[in-house]
Order: structure tokens, then C-alpha cells, then sequence
């Protein structure tokens, strides 16, 4: 990445609305857009169809904020954390986790940003 300059990131590329932090032992949500730079983040594609997996919702948004319970997730999601941290990431993007998935207009508006959620990815985990 730092010698191949389609590859290295200039830091002003559209970030997602939210991130999942693991910096220090912390897995929890984070606003990019509050950073000074764009951060470098993992992205996970997954297929969950009727799987009843823990999620962002309106009433766990807040407490999202300051801890996601890692035992409560899926093993991919588990799985993608270690594989984020593992490349020296420190965020990652998964959409269930990243998107109020109760809130219609939140998840029309955000899935609408999905190609450049992915394309402006350090990586995609599949």
C-alpha cells in the first residue's frame, strides 16, 4: 500500500457513517467522520438470510457505543475481528452491525452508500 499510489489512501475518501473500533483490547462503534483522517478499515461480506444474529437496533445503539459484546456475536463476525486485527486494522465494517437494521430510513439511505462503503475498503473479508 505505501508503494503503489492506487492503493495508498490520501485520507479524504467517503468513510461510512460508522465503524466498528478495535483498538486496545475495545471492540465497540465509532463515528469516523469525527477522526482527522480517514481511517484504513476492513469490510465483511456475509450472507445472514433468517439467521436471528445480534444486530445494531435502536435500543442497543447507544450502549453499541462504549462495548459490543464480541461473545454475543456469530462466529464470522468473531472470526473477522481477529482477521481485521490480524492485517493491523483497527476498524471494520459489518453491515448489521453498522446499520440500524429497525430503522427504514436509516438502512434505505445507507444501503444506497454500500458501493463506496466496499470500495473504499482497505480489504473486504468474504
Amino acid at each position: 500500500m505505501s508503494s503503489h499510489s492506487r492503493c495508498s489512501n490520501s485520507g479524504d475518501t467517503q468513510v461510512p457513517t460508522r465503524l466498528i473500533e478495535l483498538n486496545q483490547g475495545v471492540t465497540r462503534l465509532c463515528n469516523p467522520r469525527d477522526m482527522a483522517a480517514s481511517p484504513r478499515y476492513a469490510t465483511l461480506s456475509h450472507c445472514w438470510g433468517g439467521l436471528n444474529i445480534f444486530k445494531l437496533e435502536k435500543d442497543n445503539l447507544e450502549s453499541l457505543y462504549r462495548d459490543i459484546p464480541v461473545k454475543r456475536l456469530c462466529k464470522t463476525f468473531r472470526d473477522a475481528i481477529v482477521v481485521t486485527r490480524a492485517l493491523g486494522l483497527s476498524y471494520l465494517w459489518i453491515d448489521s452491525l453498522c446499520i440500524v437494521q429497525d430503522d427504514k430510513r436509516e438502512w434505505h439511505r445507507e444501503s444506497a452508500l454500500m458501493s463506496g462503503v466496499y470500495g473504499n475498503a482497505t480489504v473486504n473479508i468474504a
